[in-house]
């Protein structure tokens, strides 16, 4: 219930912005494409908390692909049958097994985008790609890193953010995607800013969610301890 009326106070804050709508759109458009189902009903029963992560950006390809984790821990036992088959129903699954973690891989474009799938000692496990899941499975954390009455918790760390920034804008300067920019441009205007808030330290940002609406509390910068502000 907690995780449905987070999503509604998110998606109805966020339904007037038309870069949502085309986003949302262009999102279930890719899901028609690559025959991807919608999740099974109750996909989320017994779901103590749900955790999402940006562990990198791959910029070989002309296209930046995030790679992304997407944990599902249980109050109780983990169920036997996994919340994410029924989306990928229609692609072909490879039995796989990451440290000692069973599961499946479904490649869909590549090697940078194969969501990988496993069951660990506490959770279900989907990751974009296959060495993502190896450094996942088996390696989480027991608890999730925010207060126990939020609802939704963003953790994030400037450098590393300003990290995958840097590559993504460097790469597009090299291709010359940017609008009236060059790698030297992006060089000049671009890295120096990101340089900047790499400084920032921290962002921790708590969310409780409370009759349609989502309050906030936190920071959005705070150098890391020992280090100056």
């Amino acid at each position: 219930d907690d995780l449905e009326e987070v999503w509604s106070a998110i998606d109805g804050a966020l339904a007037g912005s038309s870069a949502y709508s085309s986003a949302r759109a262009a999102a279930l458009d890719v899901a028609r494409t690559w025959g991807l189902a919608p999740p099974e009903p109750n996909w989320d029963a017994g779901v103590d908390h749900i955790s999402i992560a940006l562990l990198d950006i791959d910029t070989r390809s002309a296209i930046p692909t995030p790679g992304l984790a997407f944990a599902m821990r249980y109050a109780e036992a983990v169920p036997e049958s996994d919340p994410f088959s029924g989306m990928l129903a229609n692609r072909q699954a490879i039995p796989f097994e990451w440290n000692n973690c069973p599961g499946f891989m479904a490649p869909l474009l590549g090697t940078e985008w194969s969501p990988c799938v496993a069951k660990s000692p506490h959770e279900w496990i989907m990751t974009t790609r296959g060495p993502l899941m190896a450094e996942v499975a088996g390696n989480l954390a027991d608890g999730p890193a925010c207060a126990a009455e939020s609802d939704i918790a963003l953790r994030a760390s400037w450098e590393k953010l300003g990290t995958c920034a840097k590559a993504v804008v460097s790469r597009l300067g090299a291709d010359e995607v940017l609008p009236r920019m060059n790698l030297d441009d992006v060089s000049a205007d671009v890295l120096p800013k990101i340089a900047a808030l790499s400084t920032l330290g921290e962002i921790a940002i708590d969310g409780v969610a409370r009759e349609g609406t989502l309050k906030f509390s936190g920071h959005l910068a705070k150098a890391a301890k020992g280090e100056a502000p």
